[in-house]
């Protein structure tokens, strides 16, 4: 299911800044765009249906139910970040996999994206025991790529 709202919004384009008509001001082009466009809430639907969703994906225990409703809306870029065939096309080892049974490491980085104080993620863990959380966070270097070696300084006495 498409909106326009939930593609306006997920581009997340901003003001669209630009100089105004007196060039001594700044002017908004989106705004009057974003007064149309309203942005969906996420209140629960009227239709709140049990889905699809493979039974290792967080429930309502959890802050976010994925397994009713439209899971894909819950969270942003829902298609890319949920398990299902958006998830598989940018995974090409996910291809013909069902997502109830995605490996471990799969799972895990999933639920580490959109749900990671469920418990579902707590009771994956552990059997991804080559994967080590890191408690750094991910600046320019990208959270792949190791951190710069130390110079060895020392300090000036003075």
């Amino acid at each position: 299911m498409t909106s326009a709202s939930r593609r306006y919004y997920e581009k997340e384009l901003g003001a669209g800044m630009g100089p105004g008509p007196g060039l001594d001001e700044a002017f908004g082009y989106s705004e009057p765009l974003r007064r149309f466009i309203q942005r969906e809430s996420f209140e629960p639907q009227a239709n709140e249906i049990p889905n699809t969703m493979p039974s290792w994906m967080p429930g309502e225990d959890y802050y976010t139910n994925f397994r009713k409703g439209d899971p894909y809306i819950k969270v942003d870029q829902g298609f890319a970040r949920l398990p299902g065939a958006g998830y598989a096309a940018l995974h090409p080892e996910l291809e013909g996999v069902d997502p109830e049974d995605y490996p471990d490491i799969n799972k895990m980085a999933i639920l580490a994206d959109v749900a990671p104080y469920s418990r579902e993620y707590n009771q994956v863990l552990p059997s991804c025991p080559a994967t080590k959380p890191t408690r750094t966070r991910a600046g320019r270097r990208g959270p792949l790529l190791p951190a710069p070696a130390s110079r060895g300084r020392t300090a000036q006495s003075g």
